[in-house]
């Protein structure tokens, strides 16, 4: 196949989406209903619980709820979610895993996400991996009936952006990287949805401070980690 072929067919290639307004998402939920109405449960669930934590679709396997403050030195409004970090190789991860803060969630989001761990702990060896890919397949076929002449497809992932640019209203540079699991503060701001575009307003979880502390001391040489990424609410206008 010629070049320009091989870059024709990458082109029509579906991208994942950023971004996604609640409209969209109840739309693509109702197409989902009709397709898998068995499934669809879980499929909301994961996105819900992703959206509010900003985990990556394999970090809830072996994820655990946690009762009491980072190393037990502070009172948590609690529980914490402890996470094992998706990437860690290289030097990207902030560790081997994270500690995120639920407390700052109402009580239903507390209870999806307390839920979606339980769902998840229950699963036997290799059913995780099954249900992903049944829950992918039937958010692609949603898409393409609910959404034909879009590129950009939402998935399990957009739940984390999402999550990213929520995050980016609230938490500074550190926060934002500590809630995702990055060790650069500049991960977020390159990779993942912009806080202009956030279409599901605060509160997400909280990152661990202690985390965020750390993260912002190992990118003090690249410039002011600490400066808040922004006060602004979902909508205005500045990238992020």
């Amino acid at each position: 196949m010629r070049p320009e072929g091989l870059a024709l067919r990458a082109a029509r290639q579906p991208g994942r989406a950023r971004n996604c307004r609640p409209e969209q998402l109840a739309r693509l939920t109702r197409v989902m209903r009709r397709l898998q109405p068995s499934l669809v449960g879980i499929a909301s669930l994961w996105l819900h619980a992703g959206r509010l934590t900003g985990l990556r679709p394999c970090e809830w396997r072996g994820s655990r709820l946690e009762r009491g403050g980072a190393n037990g030195q502070r009172p948590v409004d609690g529980p914490w979610l402890r996470v094992r970090n998706g990437k860690t190789t290289n030097g990207r991860g902030a560790g081997p895993s994270r500690r995120i803060d639920l407390g700052s969630l109402n009580p239903s989001q507390k209870e999806a996400v307390v839920r979606w761990v339980s769902i998840v702990g229950a699963l036997g060896p290799g059913d995780f991996d099954r249900l992903q890919r049944r829950v992918t397949a039937l958010l692609s076929r949603a898409n393409a009936l609910a959404f034909p002449n879009r590129r950009a497809s939402v998935t399990l992932y957009t739940a984390r952006h999402l999550a990213a640019a929520a995050a980016k209203c609230v938490f500074d540079q550190a926060g934002v990287a500590a809630l995702l699991g990055h060790r650069s503060t500049a991960t977020a701001g390159a990779h993942y949805g912009r806080r202009s575009r956030a279409q599901f307003a605060p509160p997400t979880a909280r990152p661990d401070p202690a985390l965020a502390a750390r993260i912002a001391e190992l990118n003090s040489g690249r410039g002011n980690t600490t400066r808040p990424i922004t006060s602004q609410r979902p909508g205005d206008a500045t990238p992020g």
